[in-house]
């Protein structure tokens, strides 16, 4: 035609009609005609008639209707006269605009939106220029247009040509343009670039997976001579730590509970090597030769190691006597774990531990006894004095028989007191193997606290005394648990010798009862002392730990408590709030019903 056509870009629909009232567009295809647009465009015949269609992603079944679309977020091209036709009959429906065909299609291929109201020709041109595989024509519409040609009104020789050249296209020719731009055809799925953008992933993947193969079989393998040498490696460590273990240490697997490793330890510990002790049925006879005893031992055995199977932890240690190769016999803690497919019984010599610690007991037990010994003595002085007086009234009543019947009446009485008195003493500071009998708890405290009355009384304490009724025996050693309630009455004592206010009276209340289900005995030792600083609780019960100035404590006392607590199988507690009172709380479980009846 002679002509030289420059294609100008827009932003949008009503960016394109801007440009064409502007004169910076001058001609334009496929556009309707409408009364606004004959203002300054010129219109050639229509060259193509277009219905409007509604697309969908290929899971919406059709056809669709405008109902079906009601509350559905659907695309309509802004600026196009139709959109707003369309946007004012149908309100019901969620519209959503864009700028151009395109983005529209986008938004439902992605599902972002449900549906697209376009025209065929621009769905099938957009569709296949981007690629989209998943969309289909879903519905009709009623809304039908004829598309034209349209150049600027002030060039009408502009117009004329145009006409000239579209009217020289021949039917088929046409045809053949309309059937390119306007079918809905889609490419077979290799011939898309999603075809060959799976197709790159894939191969990629594959590759990725034979490097990441070769890496992890490679990797395995280093892993496995890794491991074997640690393996090696630690085997080495634990037998060396075995070997070197203070700790006696017997391994046995399986029901027949047959020994698989002693250490050197147990070894020299009990004289015994691993022919020998060959399994516990071995074992058991030669380290518990006292049938009563090994019967005993072995009742608590098993109940530990049920409670610990029940509970899925180690086993509570428990002390035991062992008989040894040579005859000796040693105090041995036992450890038990099971590692689900060998037992782990791990023993530790105590003897030395145990006779260190009786002689801190003994020692404390002095010291306490030396605290009350000038009061004992004080309580000693008044009966002597006493006797003496009334054998001189005796002396000068000679004659007087009912009278000296009287005196020596009290004379026998003074004395009793002093033999009593002398009496507890020495029971309390009389060396002897700590057994467990059942006792009065009551009685052990009355005849504790006579050996503190005087210093009590020289000190003007008042003491109260709550002793509950039918409190059961407990299974102890009274000499041992006299020491506790002396030591924690002499440590109430020095408490209440801090006090700083002469008004305040001296306190000291003591008392006895059993819980409500017969199971514990309780004696609390309660003071309105000065009370012990909340920075020293912690420490309170270490060995040697005492606030107290030096020759007035040696810092046996509350661990010796702790530890006699211990060994009766109860605990001890300190309550206490500085500048006003400390509580020590004795517990003590009862061990059987029998003595509970008692």
């Amino acid at each position: 035609m002679g002509f030289q056509f420059k294609r100008v870009k827009v932003d949008s629909f009503p960016d394109l009609i801007q440009k064409l009232k502007n004169r910076e567009v001058d001609v334009t295809t496929s556009i309707g005609i409408n009364d606004e647009r004959e203002g300054f465009l010129d219109f050639q015949a229509p060259h193509v008639s277009v219905r409007k269609v509604i697309v969908a992603r290929q899971s919406v079944n059709g056809p669709l209707t405008w109902e079906d679309l009601a509350g559905k977020k659907v695309v309509l091209v802004d600026g196009y006269l139709v959109s707003k036709m369309i946007s004012e009959k149908y309100p019901k429906i969620n519209y959503h605009m864009v700028e151009n065909e395109a983005d529209g299609l986008n938004h439902v291929a992605l599902g972002d939106a449900y549906a697209m109201v376009v025209d065929l020709g621009s769905a099938s041109y957009n569709i296949q220029k981007a690629g989209i595989t998943n969309l289909h024509v879903a519905g009709k519409t009623e809304y039908e247009f004829d598309l034209r040609f349209a150049s600027r009104n002030d060039w009408p020789f502009l117009n004329e040509i145009l006409q000239v050249g579209l009217s020289s296209i021949p039917d088929h020719q046409r045809e053949k343009i309309y059937q390119k731009w306007t079918s809905f055809t889609q490419p077979a799925f290799y011939q898309t670039s999603q075809f060959w953008y799976l197709i790159s992933i894939l191969f990629f993947a594959i590759i990725l997976l034979l490097l990441a193969a070769l890496f992890v079989r490679n990797r395995l393998r280093l892993e496995v001579v890794r491991r074997t040498k640690s393996l090696h490696e630690s085997e080495e460590k634990f037998r060396t730590l075995a070997e070197r273990s203070p700790l006696a240490i017997y391994l046995f697997d399986g029901t027949e509970k047959k020994a698989s490793y002693i250490n050197t330890t147990f070894t020299k510990l009990f004289g015994y090597t691993i022919d020998e002790v060959p399994s516990l049925e071995k074992w058991w006879p030669l380290a518990y030769p006292d049938e009563s005893y090994r019967k005993e031992v072995s009742d608590e055995w098993d109940r530990k190691v049920a409670s610990a199977f029940n509970s899925k932890s180690d086993i509570e240690p428990m002390e035991t006597i062992v008989t040894c190769k040579d005859g000796s016999t040693k105090n041995i803690v036992w450890g038990y774990t099971f590692t689900g497919q060998q037992n782990w019984a791990f023993g530790l010599d105590v003897t030395e531990r145990n006779k260190l610690m009786e002689e801190q007991s003994r020692s404390a037990q002095l010291a306490a006894l030396g605290k009350v010994a000038a009061n004992i003595a004080h309580e000693i002085n008044n009966p002597t004095q006493a006797i003496v007086a009334f054998s001189e009234l005796i002396e000068e009543s000679s004659g007087q028989e009912d009278f000296v019947r009287e005196m020596a009446k009290r004379i026998t009485a003074e004395g009793l007191k002093i033999g009593e008195l002398v009496k507890t003493a020495l029971h309390y500071s009389r060396k002897e193997t700590p057994i467990k009998k059942p006792a009065d708890i009551n009685r052990i405290l009355k005849h504790a606290l006579s050996l503190l009355k005087g210093r009590m009384r020289k000190e003007n304490i008042n003491l109260v005394l709550d002793q509950g009724e039918n409190i059961p025996n407990l299974l102890v050693n009274s000499r041992e648990i006299a020491q506790v309630i002396i030591n924690l009455v002499n440590n109430s004592i020095d408490a209440l010798d801090e006090i700083k206010e002469p008004d305040r009276g001296k306190l000291i209340q003591i008392s006895t009862f059993k819980s409500n289900d017969k199971k514990e005995v309780q004696v609390i030792v309660h003071d309105n002392g000065e009370g012990i600083p909340e920075t020293n609780m912690t420490q309170i019960k270490e060995a040697f730990f005492t606030t107290k100035e030096a020759g007035r404590g040696t810092g046996l006392g509350l661990s010796i408590v702790d530890d006699i607590m211990r060994n009766h199988g109860g605990t001890f507690e300190l309550e206490s709030v500085e500048g006003e009172y400390t509580k020590a709380i004795l517990t003590f479980p009862v061990t059987s019903p029998s003595n509970a009846e008692n």
